[in-house]
């Protein structure tokens, strides 16, 4: 028996090494290399791919396009599930920060070599298949990566001139001749423009350990690329691209993929502002363009940018970018509201609040906030729990941001709605009515006496919710700020007329509570002068011995 054992025990382990050669050599063989050259002709798209091209959309348009709608069927795709596998290093759009041990980017001989021969400018050349030849040599020669930051930015500057007006020129063919865009002519563009963009960018301009600093000193000033002159034509040509109505997006879906959008969101953490606002709306009508990529974006939006900065990094650049184009996208979602929408709003957008960062991207998260809330009333609960959850404390700034918040959250909803979660809000509004810094006191105390829902609340429960606010309103009266000082008089005001028993009877059950407390006060100051006195007397009978007398004994 023992016999038998090992030699099944033997079987096994090379059934299983024949198993694993075979699957690395079934990987090895379907491995291929993409160059520029090697593109060919797409297979027909499937029937089941259903999406009409748009109509075409001036490239002068830097804003994103708020009428796109929702129209994405599928199952409901949970956040935390794994949105793609791993990019290889050896991709063209390999995404990483710049370290010391990255090699800066030189070309080889045979990439120099086709800058050795001048090719004919696109305007000369009136045959079509001449002209989409000469095209995709100009893409190729446009292929080659040049290096603007490192030990190698001052060398082959007639290159890169070279190709920076190649660049132009294939924007401008692009710009002015229609029927460019082929299937042919679809793997070498894209190839060309992740070969340009898909780069390591620059360190970040602060280091880490600076992310203590005053939320007034986050704003930081744009840090322009030395690559731009020649990335801006890339991007052009790259939105040319998406938004021509000879770009078939069925087919184009084969090369415009996943790994592509993950290496797109990516690059939102770019420095230059101007980048950013290229991927805003190069983005945005690939979302609009290609349907069966919609809900990809967005959870890739979640996975590969929200996530990370809320919990990891919280340095972010393009968090701004990307709830603009979420503006747009939510203002398109179809009434009612989808679960995997709403899953969104508590899994994506609520954790929003949570960095320290948030003046930077304040605006743009607010009016994604609203466009939710306005869908569905009932998603304002959550999304008040959650201000009160990540209130802040020592940042007035951002107190007065989340009261902005609160004030156009409870603008929009009816008091029925936050009826669970009154006695928090008004907690919440009289810490801040008492505050120190006059403009968290004054936007505390306009929300209380002039927002209606506010209003109505406070006018069915104030058996309740008035004594929350009767504490901080008497002790405003002695308040430092004539504003906050007229502001609570007439709050005050507003309470007497709505119920002028209770008022009164408030006020002399603080009066009383006032009184209690001065004495009760008193007695423990009493009882600690008590204490100190008997700790001096000690210590003057027992005086502290010098070290020669201690060494003595």
């Amino acid at each position: 028996m023992p016999k038998h054992n090992s030699d099944s025990e033997t079987t096994a382990h090379d059934t299983q090494q024949q198993k694993s050669a075979q699957l690395l050599t079934r990987g090895t063989n379907s491995s291929t290399t993409t160059s520029p050259s090697s593109f060919s002709s797409p297979p027909p798209p499937s029937s089941s791919s259903s999406c009409q091209p748009l109509a075409p959309v001036s490239k002068s348009t830097a804003h994103c396009d708020q009428s796109t709608k929702e129209n994405v069927n599928g199952p409901v795709t949970s956040l935390r599930k794994p949105i793609s596998p791993p990019l290889k290093a050896s991709s063209p759009g390999h995404f990483k920060r710049a370290s010391s041990d990255l090699k800066s980017p030189r070309p080889s001989e045979e990439e120099l070599k086709l800058f050795s021969q001048p090719l004919p400018s696109l305007r000369d050349v009136s045959n079509p298949n001449e002209l989409k030849a000469l095209f995709l040599k100009k893409l190729e020669l446009c292929s080659v990566q040049f290096d603007f930051t490192g030990p190698y930015a001052n060398v082959f500057e007639k290159e890169k001139e070279i190709k920076r007006k190649t660049l132009l020129e294939l924007v401008e063919l692009a710009e002015t001749k229609s029927g460019i865009f082929s299937p042919e002519t679809y793997g070498p563009v894209i190839y060309m423009i992740s070969a340009n963009i898909f780069r390591s960018l620059p360190p970040k301009a602060q280091p880490a350990c600076q992310a203590e600093a005053p939320v007034e000193e986050l704003e930081e000033e744009p840090r322009p690329d030395p690559a731009w002159p020649h990335l801006l034509p890339v991007y052009t040509l790259f939105l040319e691209f998406v938004v021509s109505r000879d770009t078939d997006p069925k087919i184009a879906l084969e090369y415009i993929d996943k790994s592509l959008i993950i290496r797109l969101l990516q690059l939102f953490d770019s420095d230059d502002p101007r980048e950013r606002e290229y991927l805003r709306t190069i983005l945005h009508r690939i979302y609009a363009k290609f349907m069966p990529l919609r809900q990809f974006i967005r959870m890739a939006i979640a996975n590969v940018v929200f996530h990370p900065f809320v919990f990891e990094t919280e340095r972010q650049n393009g968090i701004a970018e990307l709830l603009e184009i979420l503006g747009s996208i939510i203002n398109g979602f179809s009434l009612p509201l989808k679960l995997e929408h709403k899953e969104f709003f508590h899994r994506a957008i609520l954790p929003l609040h949570k960095p320290r960062t948030l003046v930077t991207y304040h605006k743009q998260l607010l009016y994604c906030m609203v466009q939710f809330i306005q869908k569905d009333t009932s998603l304002a609960v959550p999304a008040i729990t959650t201000l009160l959850k990540y209130w802040p404390v020592t940042s007035a700034k951002k107190e007065t941001l989340f009261l902005h918040e609160l004030e156009e959250i409870l603008e929009r909803v009816k008091s029925e709605v936050i009826e669970p979660i009154l006695k928090p809000v008004f907690h919440r509004l009289a810490k801040c009515m008492s505050s120190k810094h006059c403009d968290v006191a004054e936007l505390a105390l306009v929300i209380l006496g002039n927002n209606d829902t506010i209003l109505d609340a406070l006018e069915r429960h104030r058996e309740e919710l008035m004594p929350i606010i009767m504490g901080p309103l008497i002790e405003n009266s002695f308040h430092w700020s004539t504003n906050v000082h007229e502001l609570t008089q007439s709050l005050q005001k507003l309470l007497l007329d709505m119920d002028p028993v209770l008022y009164e009877e408030r006020m002399r059950r603080h009066c009383v509570e006032s009184d209690s407390e001065k004495i009760s006060r008193q007695v423990m100051n009493r009882r600690w002068s008590v204490l100190e006195d008997r700790a001096s007397d000690n210590n003057d009978e027992r005086p502290f011995s010098s070290s020669k007398d201690t060494k003595g004994v």
